[in-house]
């Protein structure tokens, strides 16, 4: 099929980015972090990691905050469309001061980055930037019990992508079908990174 993209227009992408998340309870925990802040939640990407032996065994969570080169699907009230983070985007972005929560409220905080080896900590890989930290407090570790337990399968993480330069909006056709693309080339700060419930998308 001949496929034919178009860059949209700003107006174009207000109608589809206006606010890319739908509950309110989510909206909440958002704007905690910023006025801008975007969520994304994704399945199968928090697991256990258990080190040592015996009485020093101690289990991490680990998980992927952010996967590269992937398209999903983002689900908004004015429409959808599908998105997809360049390894790029997180070139000078800025990483202090990030915390991990369950289901991304700070109201239910398991670790932040302090720099200790065993608190929250974030590697940015090829093709992912993926986050561990040993549980510590009541909270990472019923954390850790559901995920044990298979009850948290996703991960989530918040960030803010450049108003300006951030984006690239196409509308894509072919075969008769029309899709809304966005492209993230720069994000300027990563805020949250944790387990969560729910999964896929925004």
């Amino acid at each position: 099929f001949p496929v034919t993209i178009t860059t949209l227009s700003s107006v174009d992408r207000m109608l589809v980015a206006h606010h890319p998340h739908k509950m309110k309870n989510e909206n909440k925990h958002i704007a905690q972090f910023a006025k801008d802040a975007e969520l994304r939640c994704f399945s199968g990407g928090v697991e256990l990691r258990s080190e040592g032996e015996g009485d020093e065994m101690n289990k991490w969570v680990e998980g992927k905050g952010i996967v590269f080169n992937t398209w999903t699907s983002i689900n908004t009230p004015y429409g959808s469309y599908r998105e997809m983070i360049l390894p790029s985007a997180v070139e000078g972005c800025d990483m202090s001061d990030i915390v991990s929560c369950r289901n991304h409220s700070l109201d239910l905080l398991c670790s932040r980055t302090t720099g200790k080896a065993d608190d929250l900590s974030i590697a940015v890989g090829q093709n992912e930037v993926t986050y561990r930290y040993l549980p510590k407090n009541k909270c990472a570790e019923a954390l850790r019990d559901d995920i044990e337990l298979g009850f948290i399968k996703g991960s989530s993480f918040i960030f803010k992508a450049d108003p300006e330069k951030g984006s690239i909006w196409e509308r894509v056709e072919a075969g008769g079908k029309t899709e809304v693309r966005r492209t993230i080339v720069k994000i300027d700060k990563i805020y949250e990174m944790g387990g969560a419930s729910k999964q896929d998308g925004a």
